[in-house]
């Protein structure tokens, strides 16, 4: 879901970047000012409210012999719709450090903290002292509630200290758009169409 042009300055260096970031890419054509452009057309990261989970969830437990089927699983989550596959506009994005220094300020939402490798209890509430950021990634944010569109958001990752000395894993998340410049949507006017010697032309 990210695309970017071979033909803009600094493409290589975004390329290499994102397969550091072992997300992957396939080549294919967009037509920009009525030329064709190759792209690099790459995967990314979709998270969610908790981000160390995806939409389906499975609970594993001990055996409960009162279930009368599915002893062994005492919970499954499981949530799906559909997502128009053609986008629904182009935003330009706001700089990755301007990000970083909105969520310093502390602008950013904190999604995640862990601190004991537990996963399924309940977050319980930690006053931490200090985060240490160790990597950033943009991703798209599939919420709990049914979308049309899925949001790009710049996910923070890294450690935080906690005030009782301990440390813990944290996810940030801070909207990617730059939602100052978006203004309302404009219909655009179909490209009209002649007919001649059996071909279409522009």
């Amino acid at each position: 879901m990210i695309s970017i042009r071979t033909d803009i300055r600094g493409a290589d260096s975004v390329v290499s970047a994102l397969l550091r970031r072992n997300l992957t890419y396939e080549m294919g054509k967009t037509i920009i000012n009525n030329e064709s452009v190759e792209v690099y057309n790459f995967s990314t990261l979709l998270t969610y409210q908790n981000p160390v989970k995806s939409n389906i969830s499975v609970y594993v437990g001990a055996e409960n012999d009162s279930l009368k089927i599915l002893k062994n699983i005492y919970q499954i989550d499981y949530k799906v719709w559909n997502i128009e596959p053609d986008h629904c506009g182009t935003y330009p994005l706001i700089d990755p450090s301007i990000a970083k220094d909105k969520v310093e300020n502390g602008e950013g939402s904190i999604v995640f903290v862990n601190y004991d490798s537990d996963e399924v209890q309940p977050y319980t509430p930690q006053e931490i002292s200090r985060f240490l950021v160790t990597s950033v990634n943009i991703t798209y944010y599939e919420g709990l509630l049914e979308q049309k569109y899925l949001q790009p958001v710049y996910l923070f990752g890294g450690q935080a200290e906690l005030k009782n000395g301990k440390w813990a894993d944290f996810h940030i998340y801070y909207p990617a758009i730059n939602y100052a410049i978006v203004g309302d949507k404009i219909e655009l006017e179909e490209t009209p169409i002649e007919e001649g010697n059996g071909l279409f032309s522009f």
